[in-house]
């Protein structure tokens, strides 16, 4: 927060206070250079896990949306004495589901006691606003044997539960009621992607003189479109977007053919569940036609004017 960076050297003063992960990551990567220099072979899963828990927390007690696991505690760092790992490593962070899963990882540590896994909905949880993942209680199912690299518990996903992100958290305890967090966000959808508007448009742009399409769809959540284009040609051409997004671009390859154009799309949700496949046959025209760049038409339209680069000239009229 408030970290004094270069900013834009277009101006007198270049520096500016910033905030962010852009301003957090060069620290807390300086951080994890420190440590390691000092222990080498530490693995990422324990560096996690004692980057997480030495960290200073900071608002409501544990993981929030404003301070994440807090701030960073550089002397603590060095001087843990924490001999633990834990970690959720399937679901992925932000991963979606329309039933129930498992969720796997390692908890395990020294004097090891037990662990427990719950979730929440809210933003800024406090201690009654977590539940566990297969009993949907306030109180967490206790787990009395250390696992590594396997299934931690099953989220249960009853029909009534509702859609929307929830974040887990796997707790870990030493017999001296040490306590070992990892949170994960997950997304819970059994609803698939609608298109929101009128379908798709194609949009005709030009890159200096050549001519180019790009295919252009909404949706009411973020997706991975899939589009596969048949030319005049015959020739089949399949496209897929790269990251999640509600609004979704394609350009159309130039080898494309001139002709009619025929698509097929269809969009995937975080939970894998699917619009379409969409056909249209002739949906628009590809039209290779380039423009000149190379001659002008003149037309006089007023009286020739003198284009300065001052408003004012010498004597300032």
């Amino acid at each position: 927060v408030s970290i004094l960076s270069t900013y834009d050297p277009s101006q007198d003063d270049i520096y500016q206070e910033m905030s962010g992960t852009s301003m957090a990551a060069p620290f807390v990567a300086g951080g994890i250079a420190l440590y390691l220099s000092e222990y080498p072979n530490t693995s990422q899963e324990e560096i996690k896990t004692k980057l997480f828990n030495s960290a200073r927390d900071l608002g409501e007690v544990g993981l929030d949306s404003y301070y994440g696991n807090g701030l960073m505690d550089l002397q603590a760092l060095l001087n843990t004495n924490i001999n633990a790992v834990v970690q959720i490593c399937e679901p992925e962070s932000e991963e979606g589901f329309s039933e129930s899963f498992d969720i796997i990882g390692t908890a395990k540590c020294d004097n090891f006691f037990s662990y427990d896994l719950m979730y929440t909905d809210k933003i800024m949880p406090t201690s009654i606003d977590w539940k566990d993942v297969t009993t949907h209680n306030n109180y967490p199912e206790i787990y009395t044997q250390e696992v590594e690299n396997n299934v931690l518990a099953t989220f249960n996903i009853p029909p009534e539960f509702p859609d929307g992100r929830y974040n887990l958290r796997l707790d870990l305890s030493d017999i001296n009621a040490n306590h070992f967090y990892f949170y994960q966000e997950v997304t819970i959808d059994r609803t698939p992607p609608l298109l929101d508007g009128n379908g798709f448009s194609i949009q005709h742009r030009y890159k200096n003189e050549i001519s180019q399409y790009y295919f252009q769809t909404k949706f009411n959540e973020p997706v991975i479109l899939k589009l596969v284009i048949k030319d005049s040609a015959g020739n089949i051409f399949n496209l897929q977007s790269n990251e999640p997004d509600s609004l979704q671009i394609l350009k159309i390859p130039e080898p494309t053919a001139e002709g009619e154009i025929d698509l097929t799309f269809s969009a995937t949700n975080s939970s894998g569940l699917k619009y379409g496949p969409v056909n249209f046959h002739n949906a628009f025209y590809f039209d290779k036609n380039s423009i000149d760049l190379h001659s002008f038409d003149s037309k006089n339209i007023a009286d020739s004017k003198l284009v300065c680069q001052k408003l004012f000239d010498f004597n300032n009229d």
